[in-house]
């Protein structure tokens, strides 16, 4: 059974989800002349792990269901870095960065990616063909394909319309033709089609966004891991790490 004091900070992130669901690090947050009287949130993230989230609270860092119902602590590994997430700050690094060169992943071969831009520094980013951001990102790669190589891979998250478009500009005999016809959000189904087209990389391109949480476009994996979801501002400036 939860002590006095865990049953509190339960009761407090839920009442937190009702009144700053996207809180984190905005400072204490107190309840007084409640049940909750005497918890002090200082900080709440959302956890890529199945509505949990880590929040800091007098001090201390707890791992919290979205209900409020279920509340550990404990050691929580990031296998993917081999890091213990033991404070807040371990926490947000680790949820807001995916360091691609850690996994075996070719982005032209097994992802079945464009590559556009002949820098050294990689970066990684999943559109929709029938996304308008996407178009307007992918239209501003020009001012940064000096400096850097972009992989950019196609998933269907706008519907079925999406996945036949994906299948189209992937399989087409000209890629050099269909990126252009990405790039400008007017890809047609009549493009030539390769032969007896292999789909895994469309497959795996798939497994691999929702692995990584992506769950709308665009969505940037910088060369240092930083995460982007939907446009920066000034992408140059983001890809640099100064902007948002």
């Amino acid at each position: 059974m939860l002590d006095k004091a865990k049953r509190k900070l339960a009761l407090a992130v839920l009442g937190m989800a009702s009144i700053a669901p996207a809180l984190t690090q905005a400072g204490p947050a107190q309840f007084t002349g409640s049940p909750l009287e005497g918890v002090n949130i200082e900080a709440i993230q959302e956890l890529p792990m199945g509505g949990f989230k880590a929040v800091k609270a007098d001090g201390q860092l707890f791992f919290i269901s979205d209900s409020g119902r279920f509340v550990f602590r404990g050691e929580l590994y990031d296998v993917w870095n081999t890091k213990k997430l033991d404070t807040m700050e371990a926490v947000l690094n680790a949820t807001s960065r995916i360091q691609f060169s850690n996994f075996n992943i070719d982005p032209k071969e097994d992802l079945g990616a464009f590559t556009y831009g002949e820098g050294e520094k990689e970066v990684v980013v999943f559109v929709d063909p029938n996304c308008p951001h996407c178009h307007k990102l992918l239209n501003s790669l020009e001012q940064a394909k000096d400096d850097y190589k972009f992989n950019i891979v196609m998933i269907p998250v706008l519907g079925n319309d999406s996945g036949k478009r994906v299948r189209n500009i992937g399989c087409a005999t000209d890629r050099k033709e269909a990126f252009g016809k990405l790039i400008a959000g007017s890809a047609p189904y009549g493009l030539e089609q390769v032969e007896n087209c292999d789909l895994k990389p469309f497959q795996k391109a798939l497994v691999t966004a929702k692995m990584f949480g992506v769950q709308g476009v665009p969505f940037i994996i910088a060369p240092d891991g930083r995460l982007k979801r939907g446009n920066p501002k000034d992408l140059k400036a983001f890809l640099e790490g100064g902007g948002a």
